[in-house]
């Protein structure tokens, strides 16, 4: 049996629970949509599962260690091919988190500038890889971004001392004076 928990998204992530090698189950979806206007429509889908299936072509993304503000990143989507597919086309999409520009977001290896943050953000990407045999994957990462922390000259501390500093140091000339 398969749940799912969030029945309120328009798009959701499925794994199939596990079967006995060599095993084969047909899954059954029955999915009711409600249009704006109170109208429902319903479709029912069949997938078979096989436990020896490998998918022809499946994405791997290698983790990218926490980052910090206006940092290079380059995400690479590694492709491993099992069938007979070539020419792979990429996509990269931002998902969430503070927006970046990606750069050759079509390309295999896409890079951005990790945006201004005043606290620990996360961003999110997913990445679609389509072979010419139209096989389909789907990938995603999230990387998180610290904020730049600039070395202040001035932190704050020492503002009393400074000024009792300099009032004892006056004193001192003071008495100095006196005791001439």
């Amino acid at each position: 049996m398969i749940t799912v928990a969030d029945l309120t998204l328009s798009e959701i992530n499925l794994t199939a629970p596990d079967i006995a090698d060599g095993m084969k189950e047909k899954f059954t979806f029955k999915v009711t949509m409600t249009g704006d206007n109170g109208v429902a429509t319903t479709t029912t889908s069949f997938y078979a599962y096989d436990s020896n299936y490998v998918a022809p072509l499946q994405v791997e993304i290698p983790a990218v260690p926490d980052t910090t503000t206006g940092e290079v990143i380059t995400l690479t989507a590694n492709s491993i091919i099992n069938g007979n597919g070539k020419n792979i086309r990429y996509t990269w999409l931002q998902t969430d988190g503070p927006s970046v520009t990606l750069v050759n977001p079509k390309l295999q290896t896409v890079k951005f500038t990790a945006p201004p943050v005043s606290k620990k953000s996360k961003i999110k990407f997913k990445v679609t890889a389509e072979d010419d045999k139209g096989n389909v994957t789907v990938e995603t990462t999230s990387i998180s971004i610290k904020p730049l922390n600039k070395p202040s000259s001035d932190d704050g501390s020492g503002g009393s001392f400074g000024i009792f500093g300099t009032l004892s140091l006056l004193g001192l000339g003071l008495l100095r004076r006196k005791a001439k």
